[in-house]
Formats: C-alpha cells, sequence, structure tokens
C-alpha cells in the first residue's frame, strides 16, 4: 500500500520531524492496517511517545488531529483498494487462464505450508478439543469460510456454529459465550470492524482466539492466542480460498486424529441417520 496518500505527505517532512515525531511516522508507514484500528492512547502506547506527539505530528502532516489524520488513512486505503484492476495479474498471462490459475493455488498453497507454525497449528486443534463450543465467525467470502469450519468441525462430533450475519452484530451473537468456549475468526484485506470487535471482546472475556488471516499486521493479530498465515494471491482482485479450504480441512482432520473416538461415534450416529433419511426417500 505504498501509493497512499498520506506516505507522501509524510515523506515531505519526516528529515525535519523531532526524533519522538519520527517514531509515529516510522510506525504508521509500516503498520498501516493496524492505525486504522487504534485510537490516539494506543498509537501513542505502541511508539512510546505522549499523545501529545501523536497529535502534534498529525498536525504537522496536515491534520488537526490524530482522528482526521486516520480518517484519511482509512479512506485512501479503502480507495485504493477499490481502484484495484480486477484482473492484476492478467499482463503477466503467459498459459492459458485455467493453467494460470492453477498455478497460482498451488503456490499459495506451497507457500502457506511453508508459513505455518506448526506449534501453533498444533496449539490451534489442542484448544479446539479441550473446548465445550467452537463457534466460528467472519464477514464477506470469510463468511462462507467460517460455515465451512464449523461443518468440518461438527462432522467430527465438535460441537460447533457459525455467526450469521442477520440481525444481530457479532457482538450481540456472543453475548453467551462462555469462557469454555473458543472462537475461530477469519479477516482477510479489507478488514472488517465488526470481526475485530469480537475478537478484542472474546481476548477480554478470556475466550481463546483463533484467527486465519493473510497479513500479521492485521488488527485481530493481538486479540488471538494463535494466529494460522495464509497465501491467497489471485488472478482477481479477490482473495482466493485454496489454501484457507486446504487449512481447514487439515485442521479439523488433526482434531480428529487427536480424539477418534468422538469422531467414530459422530461418524456412526450420521450413517444411522442416512440410513433413516433412505428408508424414507429423502
Amino acid at each position: 500500500m505504498g501509493n497512499l496518500q498520506i506516505y507522501k505527505l509524510v515523506q515531505e517532512v519526516y528529515n525535519k520531524l523531532p526524533e519522538n515525531q519520527k517514531q509515529v511516522a516510522d510506525y504508521i508507514m509500516h503498520n498501516t492496517e493496524k492505525v486504522m484500528f487504534m485510537n490516539v492512547q494506543e498509537l501513542a502506547k505502541k511508539t512510546n511517545v505522549s499523545v501529545a506527539s501523536v497529535v502534534r505530528f498529525s498536525q504537522r502532516v496536515g491534520f488537526k488531529g490524530f482522528t482526521e489524520l486516520r480518517t484519511k488513512l482509512t479512506d485512501d486505503f479503502q480507495n485504493q483498494i477499490a481502484s484495484k484492476s480486477i484482473f492484476p495479474l492478467i499482463d503477466n498471462l503467459k498459459e492459458d487462464t485455467l493453467t494460470s490459475v492453477a498455478n497460482i493455488e498451488i503456490k499459495n498453497i506451497n507457500e502457506t505450508i511453508n508459513l505455518v507454525d506448526r506449534k501453533g497449528f498444533n496449539k490451534a486443534a489442542d484448544i479446539i478439543n479441550k473446548s465445550k463450543l467452537v463457534f466460528c465467525a467472519g464477514l464477506g467470502v470469510s463468511n462462507i469460510l467460517a460455515t465451512l469450519m464449523s461443518y468440518q468441525l461438527s462432522l467430527i462430533g465438535v460441537q460447533s456454529s457459525s455467526f450469521i450475519k442477520g440481525p444481530l452484530t457479532f457482538l450481540e451473537q456472543a453475548i453467551n459465550i462462555k469462557k469454555e468456549s473458543a472462537l475461530i475468526l477469519f479477516s482477510f484485506l479489507p478488514h472488517h470492524n465488526e470481526t475485530i470487535e469480537l475478537a478484542e471482546y472474546a481476548n477480554s472475556n478470556s475466550i481463546k482466539v483463533i484467527s486465519f488471516t493473510n497479513s500479521y499486521a492485521s488488527p485481530i493479530t493481538k486479540f488471538s492466542e494463535v494466529v494460522i498465515p495464509v497465501k491467497t494471491e489471485n488472478m482477481l482482485f479477490t482473495n482466493s480460498v485454496s489454501s484457507i479450504t486446504m487449512l481447514i480441512n487439515a485442521l479439523a482432520t488433526e482434531v480428529a486424529i487427536r480424539n477418534k473416538s468422538r469422531a467414530e461415534k459422530t461418524l456412526k450416529r450420521l450413517n444411522e441417520i442416512f440410513g433413516i433419511m433412505a428408508k424414507n426417500n429423502l
């Protein structure tokens, strides 16, 4: 996101800034996504400067205060995403579309396998197995992925459900989540405030959060017990989901392996249900 207008404003005055304001500038330049969800006190704490220094920096680059700077940063960020080409990789197309897309997906999966820390992955499986209930949530395509995660877990005997985008917000749906539960969240660019707020609420109530994201700079990471990184490069402007669905399948499989008896009992019950349905021609 190096072409945001605010970056140019910062570069114009950077060499003239006092050291404490340079710290603020550096943090904003390297943590844009996080800053969009921070208040002035949080940014001051992160950069080890006073609130006044953050405000003075904001004024130095042409804003009345930090709130106005953050609004401009968010607007520029969203506009840049909206203005991206619908076919960002199409100019480099060297093969037929099917082969090119397949190669990108294979690359995403291979890079994701290398990115995922096995200790973190195993910890996620452990959290799921120890939880009485597992809730999954996300917005946009992440809602579909959350539903898939919940479905996979249910098939192996884990009590799970996914939040729905309806009349109730995620926070309203989370009211009755207990400490013994776990929360699996999916958050990719552009990040949704509602998902971030849910992660923060869960974290503040000692509910373990497992997050899938394509950026360690995502605001959701600071509220997560386990972060599972994924590569989501795509020929279209959207996020590819192949590496994510691979991880969902892998995580559900690991959970099942750790509690085979529960998975086998669930499979037996499912077969009984299918038998009844077949008998009644359903």
